[in-house]
């Protein structure tokens, strides 16, 4: 029997290892989504949580298009009551990224929570315009914060969630 050439033989051994390793990978994926779905629902739903502590159960997620920075809004429970609606928003300036929940009910704007912040100044903005605005020690306004480009994406964001929360009710 003839033998085959050493490119053949070379080109079918990366073949086969290729195939098993693709076969492994996705053995353990199959294996691991759930665990990492069910993980990341957790985690969502505590950050969910810590706009609205008192919470006692979560709306799905709605998909919302057309805005600048909303992305999605989701319904608050306490028991068969309304809490309030959480909004998340998505920016991004010249110095980074932010991802944010905020809460809005009868009562106005609630806590404003980072899921991200890439800005360069993270750390400022959180101490100097996040901390006391959530503690109602500033008005979101006031961005004048030692990271103000971060501080009016910010007020941006809220603003444009609570836009949305008016006009959902106008109707």
């Amino acid at each position: 029997m003839k033998k085959l050439p050493k490119w053949l033989q070379v080109s079918l051994t990366l073949s086969l290892i290729g195939g098993v390793a693709a076969l492994l990978i996705s053995s353990v994926n199959l294996l691991t989504s759930p665990i990492i779905e069910s993980a990341q629902k957790e985690n969502a739903e505590k950050k969910l949580k810590e706009v609205y502590p008192e919470a006692t159960s979560f709306g799905e997620a709605q998909e919302l298009d057309g805005y600048t920075y909303v992305v999605q809004v989701t319904q608050a429970f306490q028991g068969e009551n309304t809490l309030g609606y959480i909004y998340e928003a998505n920016g991004q300036n010249n110095y980074g990224v932010i991802s944010l929940l905020v809460g809005f009910n009868d009562e106005g704007c609630g806590r404003v929570v980072l899921l991200e912040n890439g800005q360069s100044y993270g750390q400022v903005l959180e101490d100097n315009y996040l901390g006391p605005l959530n503690n109602g020690e500033i008005g979101l306004d006031e961005v004048n914060c030692g990271a103000t480009y971060g501080a009016s994406l910010i007020r941006d964001m809220v603003e444009e969630a609570a836009t949305i929360y008016e006009q959902q009710f106008e109707e």
